[in-house]
């Protein structure tokens, strides 16, 4: 029987070069990176371009600080203090504490940009990842659910926001989203390949996530 609360699957037998590539991807759409990666795709590709480039980019800067660097901080802290065994909170039991404080992170996120005027339907998008990482936080109480997935789920949802609404002024739909749903396919193989989560974990954190950000971003009726 495997054990939840440290591994989810069995690590399949690859070559070093396979492993390091799969930790590579993992790295590169961390959860901690992929909201500033989507705040950038909206920035450049969303009636939000016309803003002047110094505005877009401290957009981009905030939403790093917010849900990139004060969470691992918080991470690299517990690591220090010995409260969790590795960067990546591979025991489910160790994630509550980060959760909880992403939640609010996010929270803190969609206030900020809410008070700095942005369009609703932009700021609800950190509403709707802060409900995933909420929900994750009460499924992580029992069972280990898939962040990485979640967060590539999310991305996913706001994409097709942004190509079903009237914000759209790049060519998202025949570049951007398939490229998305390429990353997300390479995320969640790595994540198979490290043995980090099996199927169904990855499985519900992609539904966790999209269905999060996509009901939030609903509510958003400013164009």
């Amino acid at each position: 029987m495997i054990n939840n609360s440290y591994t989810s699957g069995h690590s399949p037998t690859v070559s070093p070069a396979t492993r390091m590539a799969a930790r590579s991807i993992s790295f590169l759409f961390s959860p901690l990176l992929v909201p500033a990666y989507c705040t950038w795709m909206t920035m450049w590709g969303t009636t939000l371009s016309w803003l002047p480039d110094r505005i877009r980019w401290i957009a981009v800067l905030y939403t790093f600080l917010f849900t990139g660097i004060i969470p691992f901080g918080l991470i690299a802290v517990m690591r220090f203090c010995g409260q969790a065994s590795d960067l990546d909170l591979t025991d489910r039991r160790q994630r509550i504490i980060p959760y909880a404080a992403g939640t609010l992170c996010y929270a803190a996120a969609c206030i900020y940009f809410h008070k700095a005027h942005a369009p609703e339907w932009f700021y609800m998008f950190f509403a709707g990842a802060g409900a995933s990482i909420l929900v994750s936080l009460l499924i992580s109480l029992r069972w280990k659910i898939s962040a990485h997935a979640a967060a590539m789920g999310g991305w996913m949802a706001m994409m097709l926001r942004i190509m079903t609404g009237p914000y759209i002024t790049a060519d998202l739909a025949s570049f951007a989203f398939p490229c998305i749903v390429i990353f997300t396919g390479a995320v969640c193989t790595s994540r198979l390949i490290l043995g980090a989560h099996t199927p169904m974990q990855l499985l519900a954190g992609l539904i966790n996530g999209f269905a999060c950000v996509w009901i939030c971003t609903s509510i958003a009726t400013q164009y």
